[in-house]
């Protein structure tokens, strides 16, 4: 425990001290074997100087055959045509407006500082040694309104917790970074720091190869010439550390009782509120008790505290990692390096013993007995002449015989082609993914067994991809807190680039970090113009429009497909130019339409007609009714009244018997005959009229089934089949009848 009179910036240096002497001591292997990795990358590595000091005093070769970096450009070269990009989706409703913004701003910050090949050259770090770092930071040198850099850091220059075992050391509570500056470095970024260096300082370990000078850190002989080769004069540097560290404060947080809104307080001012309220004879707003990540940051040389505070980023550190495989047992990270030394080793090495053991053999020569020549010099000066003539003695060639050749053995070729195909086989890197694969095969067979082998690395992209959401939540918040509200920033559309002020919201603004393959990656881009090729035709049939964004994905240079999105924008005040396909879609919409409308008012007719018909029908069968019942009715008064004749006719004849005088009946006859043939004309007349009324009443039926027929016949014509009509110039002007008629409606009609 450290002592309670120590000063703020002796703990600081104290617990720095103690994490530095855990973090070298665990990282010194690790760095042994990665100084490895990159030596056998470039080649210069992959003899150790024991066996090249055997060879030499055999006087063997040292033959190297770099297949080890062809290895790491294939992975790595799949990276660069596979990358991705970021996408900020809000998670609130209110962030919407600015979404676009946002990612925009990202996409132009990352451009500026070329940051897609900055992580391309750490995630070959990664692949090499296992781990490979970025460092997010902000430059106010440029720009005075500050900009945001993205750059690959040396991963021996960074020295990260060695507790830390999640992917990308997402679980570190420290992390180190050591870096050699100049004096004039060190002045400009800290006058007088220098002057503060004491002889006997702390050296923060020593990061130096072992062949090279160690690193001095006496005052005032940082300038003095190195031991170096002769005529090179190394000067010395100063060993500056920045640290960087996570702390959980408990933090509280309650509802303001003046403002009403949520605050957040830490301990010191949680514990002033609650005495203030104390003081007031009150209790203090219920409140709960949670943790906040803060991140601390400063910069050491020797002893010196050169400057202490928060960090740039409140929740994460600026140095971010890429790890590959996890060695568990020691505690770090690996590459695909590692498992490819020994094979690659022995390959060399078998391949070394084949030359020596052609070199150290006989290539020709004779076994020859002392006299079979008759002049042995001059056979020896004269044998390899092709026009020569070498005079030998009697029975002379059966005294020679040339010398035997011992052949290589067949288990040393056969060794080392073990070792050369071992490569392939401990990285699970085929010859597709190398794009060395001789044989005639499909290319969709040759599609998947680069996938397969893609799929074997997929640990390692995954790391790549984790970095990627780790950096973008950095990126959000060094957007939100130190670039001003307004910056105009550069956003690509369908309509081309343009440049739209940043727009920024308050600090509970939530973003969800997507990662997304951009559409620059040539391998996504003919994937996708692939697939468009087919399914455009269908998608176009079906009415679907192909968006404008479509262009992106399109495998032809940036030029052109800007310059096509240029000359399909419409300018301002002015109509976008008639699209082919989207006439030919409007126009069948237009059909669709009309036929639909013909038949709603074909339907609405037919059902006014069928109504007026039932109307009219109704009204008919009254009136017939109602006339049937009148002449029933008047043909009951004429029966009554032919009856009641009858009876007058009776009542005379028998009143003429009764009286004895019967009376001339003839005039009351002609009377009644009268009144009945009166009465027959009526009802003929009301039977004519019947007729007249029933006669009517059937042609206006006529009339409208008449009318039935010509709209039913007007909705044959509507529903018969259609053609495009196109002019000289192949621009869409009309459709008309699928059998070749002159009648031509115009688009849209």
């Amino acid at each position: 425990m450290l002592p309670p009179d120590l000063s703020a910036d002796d703990d600081l240096l104290a617990q720095a001290k103690h994490d530095w002497r855990r973090a070298y001591s665990h990282w010194r292997r690790w760095r042994t074997e990665a100084k490895e990795s990159y030596g056998f990358v470039s080649g210069d590595g992959q003899w150790s100087e024991d066996d090249k000091q055997f060879l030499m005093r055999q006087g063997r070769p040292t033959v190297v055959v770099n297949r080890t970096a062809v290895f790491v450009d294939a992975v790595a070269g799949a990276e660069v045509q596979n990358r991705q990009e970021l996408r900020y989706i809000p998670r609130e409703l209110g962030d919407v407006a600015v979404n676009e913004t946002i990612t925009a701003a990202a996409k132009y910050f990352r451009d500026q500082c070329d940051a897609e090949d900055e992580e391309s050259a750490a995630f070959g770090d990664c692949l090499v040694a296992g781990v490979g770092v970025i460092e997010t930071r902000m430059n106010f040198d440029d720009d005075p309104d500050g900009t945001i850099v993205i750059e690959r850091v040396d991963p021996f220059e960074v020295f990260w917790d060695p507790a830390a075992k999640r992917q990308n050391f997402a679980d570190a509570r420290f992390v180190f970074r050591v870096q050699d500056m100049t004096k004039d470095d060190v002045e400009q970024e800290w006058p007088g720091a220098t002057d503060t260096l004491m002889p006997g300082a702390f050296a923060w370990g020593d990061v130096e190869d072992d062949d090279e000078e160690p690193h001095e850190t006496i005052h005032g002989r940082q300038y003095e010439l190195g031991k170096g080769r002769p005529g090179v004069a190394r000067r010395r540097r100063y060993r500056v550390v920045e640290y960087q560290r996570k702390e959980w404060k408990p933090i509280h947080r309650t509802v303001d009782p003046v403002t009403g809104k949520e605050a957040t307080f830490d301990s010191r001012r949680w514990a002033m509120l609650q005495k203030a309220f104390k003081e007031m004879g009150g209790e203090p707003p219920p409140s709960i008790r949670q943790k906040r990540v803060e991140v601390q940051r400063a910069f050491f040389l020797g002893d010196t505290v050169l400057e202490e505070g928060s960090g740039p980023c409140q929740h994460d550190f600026t140095y971010q990692a890429i790890t590959g495989k996890l060695d568990r047992n020691h505690g770090t990270w690996y590459g695909i390096v590692r498992a490819m030394k020994d094979p690659q080793r022995w390959a060399n090495k078998f391949f070394s013993q084949i030359l020596h053991i052609i070199n150290s053999n006989a290539k020709g020569g004779l076994l020859a007995e002392t006299d079979a020549f008759d002049d042995a010099r001059d056979a020896e000066d004269r044998w390899a002449e092709a026009d020569s003539i070498i005079w030998m003695r009697p029975g002379g060639t059966s005294k020679i015989s040339p010398k035997p050749m011992p052949g290589v053995p067949a288990d040393i070729t056969g060794m080392m082609q073990f070792c050369v195909q071992s490569l392939r086989d401990v990285t699970g890197i085929n010859l597709e993914l190398l794009g060395m694969q001789t044989q005639e095969q499909p290319g969709i067979l040759e599609f998947q067994r680069k996938q397969a082998g893609l799929t074997i690395l997929a640990s390692l992209f995954n790391a790549l991809r984790r970095y990627r959401k780790t950096q973008g939540r950095l990126m959000l918040y060094f957007m939100q807190r130190y670039i001003p509200e307004g910056r105009l920033v550069r956003m690509s559309s369908s309509e081309g680039g343009k440049w739209v002020p940043l727009m920024k919201q308050a600090e509970t603004a939530q973003y969800d970090v997507v990662v997304d393959e951009a559409p620059s990656s040539p391998n996504l881009k003919e994937q996708v113009f692939g697939v468009m090729q087919v399914l455009g035709p269908q998608l176009m049939a079906m009415g679907v429009r192909i968006p404008p964004e479509a262009l992106d994905y399109m495998p032809l240079p940036e030029s052109l497909v800007a310059a096509i999105r240029e000359a399909n924008t419409p300018k301002e005040g002015q109509q976008p130019p008639p699209d082919p396909a989207t006439a030919a879609v409007q126009a069948q919409a237009a059909a669709t339409q009309a036929k639909m409308q013909s038949d709603a008012q074909l339907g609405q007719a037919r059902l006014q007609s069928e109504h007026e018909l039932a109307v009219s029908r109704m009204q008919l069968d009254a009136q017939l009714k109602r006339e049937q019942l009148e002449m029933q009715r008047k043909q009951g008064d004429v029966d009554a009244q032919v009856a009641s004749a009858k009876l007058q006719l009776e009542a005379l004849k028998l009143q003429a018997t009764m009286g004895g005088m019967l009376a001339d009946p003839t005039e009351d006859l002609r009377q009644l005959a009268s009144t009945v043939a009166a009465n027959h004309q009526a009802m003929q007349e009301a039977m004519g009229a019947f007729g007249t009324a029933l006669g009517e009443q059937g042609a206006r039926g006529q009339a409208l089934e008449s009318a039935l027929g010509e709209q039913a016949s007007a909705l044959t014509a509507l529903q018969a089949p259609r053609e495009v009509v196109r002019d000289a110039t192949g621009r869409i002007v009309g459709v008309r009848p699928a059998s070749g008629g002159n009648g031509t409606a115009p688009v849209g009609a």
